[in-house]
């Protein structure tokens, strides 16, 4: 089961495990998790390139993922924050389609 772990607070999203839905490279709901991680980290990028913030901490390996941004001021919190919730919309989503394959959470 793939675990989705979003704190508001810091903006650090977390991911772990496998939804084991399909054969390996072909499992739909991973791929699913997949795009909406590396459309998010493409985000902070680009917020990172606006001098919104930085980037502080980014893994991206099998069955495991991480993102850390810290917001420059609270100026720009919420528009860094917006992006992080569009995506967590998507594992949200997810998680209701899929209750045996992933889980999501926001703290």
């Amino acid at each position: 089961m793939i675990k989705v772990t979003y704190n508001y607070e810091k903006n650090e999203l977390t991911i772990t495990g496998h939804a084991y839905s399909g054969k390996a490279g072909h499992d739909l709901i991973c791929a699913g998790v997949s795009t909406l991680f590396y459309t998010l980290v493409k985000n902070a990028q680009k917020l990172e390139a606006l001098k919104y913030g930085k980037i502080k901490e980014f893994k991206a390996e099998t069955g495991e993922g991480k993102l850390l941004f810290k917001s420059k001021n609270k100026n720009v919190s919420a528009a860094v924050k917006n992006v992080f919730c569009s995506i967590c919309v998507g594992f949200e989503m997810l998680a209701v389609e899929y209750p045996k394959n992933i889980l999501y959470f926001l703290e």
